[in-house]
């Protein structure tokens, strides 16, 4: 056997321990129907509900059936014909390290393509192929880990919720080299597995970036199907060796942003320019919190997902840079904007497209961007780490709050409020790396003085009547784990069809 035996080696892996399970069993029996080629091998491996995990390689379990049985052959005959992992944990770095390594090993391939099926909350906490018996997921840190151990792969295609993130792609540069994933909600019927299958074996010789960018295609044309009942979708294939340069213009983006927040509320006092020392934006005159306001429209009006925490990254730099006034901020988001629309196709985002009107203002890469609150796992993330994201974040949260009605209590917030002493302990803000933000001699950013909101202070989520939603480590599932139809604000009544 030669070192490249085969063109593509696909490796599906299918988190159903769950209300996901038929979903799951639907996608094995579709890459059975796909049929075996010689040229693609695919292993796939599940965790149904009732079965227990087992393991398919689909080429070699057609290879020794005649071809009549394999058309016919279903899950039935599938249970006894795969091998059988028992004491194996799907949400187990172990496990996922394991099954990449060993189909690698079985089928060798001149290009690799793993496949993530299953629930998932995001980049933070451990909200990834979650397994429900018990209750339990990988983070994506660990997600990253076993891939990399296992010696990385050409493609990583997500088929689930909202992992079409910056954070996913920082997190996953340095073990693959594409990234295609879903801004919004992913269907529970999940990808079209014989389409692509089918696809790809019609044309093996296909580079990993030709077929993250086909995965796309065929996603959304085969959603496209279900407009009429209101079905919504959103792919994109990026391109993680563009990381880099994205940290770049996104570290420089978060440093206008905290700069505009913190250190540029002046106004005019009798021809002189003084400091307000008050910490709300709301209680500045206009012409002081301008950049603060365009910051929250545009936040507002770009095309969000997850319950309003994520938001599509392009889409609010396009809006934050028409409507405000400050050159730095405009400049920098012309910036992430060319860097991740590129030109000639060599942008972050190689391909971008949607299906229905829900996500019609995707453009392929989205940023954790909440109203209220931080996770406290999100700044042990790569992505807000390179960039100062989350120190933005605090800066933005902090200072957009609505004051307390009564406001009692001010004086003590006021003594708290940057003022000019800050700008003598950072003479060298703004540079290139501006590391003093966010540090310890930037003790205002997130201290006892101003908590996080979204702890014991708002019981509301999580409670019994929606057990599912709100809770500390998987805030993507609505009630009794259906996820919630997704909404845009003030949406457009019509929608033009992506020609991709």
């Amino acid at each position: 056997m030669s070192r490249a035996d085969k063109e593509w080696l696909v490796m599906i892996y299918l988190s159903g321990d769950n209300d996901l399970s038929e979903e799951c069993v639907w996608a094995l029996t579709e890459v059975f129907r796909a049929g075996r080629s010689d040229e693609v091998a695919v292993v796939v491996q599940i965790d149904p509900r009732a079965a227990g995990i087992r393991r398919y390689d689909v080429h070699r379990l057609l290879k020794k059936l005649p071809a009549a049985k394999s058309v016919d052959l279903t899950t039935r005959d599938l249970v006894s014909r795969g091998t059988d992992l028992k004491g194996e944990d799907m949400a187990s770095v172990e496990t996922l390290q394991r099954f990449i390594i060993d189909s690698k090993e079985d089928n060798k391939a001149r290009h690799n393509m793993l496949i993530l099926s299953g629930h998932s909350g995001g980049p933070t906490g451990n909200g990834f192929l979650i397994d429900l018996l018990p209750l339990h997921g990988l983070s994506l840190k660990e997600v990253r880990n076993a891939i990399k151990r296992a010696g990385g792969v050409d493609v990583v295609g997500i088929d689930s919720c909202g992992m079409g993130m910056a954070e996913v792609g920082v997190q996953l540069s340095d073990c693959a080299e594409y990234l295609v994933a879903s801004e919004g909600f992913e269907l529970n019927t999940g990808w079209p597995y014989f389409s692509i299958l089918n696809q790809l074996r019609t044309a093996p010789g296909v580079d990993p970036r030709a077929l993250a960018k086909g995965i796309v295609d065929i996603h959304t044309e085969y959603y496209a199907n279900y407009g009429m009942a209101g079905v919504s979708t959103d792919m994109a294939a990026c391109d993680l060796k563009k990381v880099p340069e994205l940290v770049r213009v996104v570290k420089r983006l978060a440093w206008e942003l905290t700069r505009s927040l913190l250190f540029q509320q002046h106004f005019s006092h009798e021809g002189d320019s003084v400091r307000d020392k008050r910490i709300f934006v709301e209680d500045l005159p206009l012409e002081a919190r301008a950049v603060a306001d365009a910051i929250i429209l545009a936040h507002w009006r770009a095309q969000s997902y997850r319950f309003e925490r994520h938001t599509d990254l392009l889409d609010f730099c396009e809006l934050l840079r028409d409507g405000c006034r400050d050159e730095g901020i405009r400049k920098a988001c012309s910036n992430v904007i060319s860097v991740v629309r590129g030109e000639k196709d060599d942008g972050y985002v190689v391909k971008s497209c949607h299906s229905g009107g829900a996500f019609q203002h995707s453009n392929g890469v989205a940023v954790f961007f909440p109203w209220a609150s931080i996770d406290k796992k999100y700044r042990k993330l790569g992505f807000p780490k390179a960039t100062g994201w989350d120190v933005f974040l605090r800066a933005y949260l902090r200072t957009t709050r609505r004051r307390a009605r009564e406001d009692r209590g001010a004086a003590e917030l006021v003594a708290h409020a940057p003022d000019e002493s800050l700008m003598r302990d950072f003479p060298k803000l703004g540079t290139k790396d501006f590391p003093e933000l966010g540090t310890k001699d930037f003790p205002e950013l997130g201290t006892r003085d101003f908590p996080e909101l979204g702890t014991k202070d708002f019981p509301e989520l999580g409670t019994r009547d929606f057990p599912e939603l709100g809770t500390k480590d998987f805030p993507e599932l609505g009630t009794k784990g259906k996820v919630l139809t997704p909404v845009m604000k003030n949406a457009p009544d019509i929608f033009f069809k992506d020609e991709c």
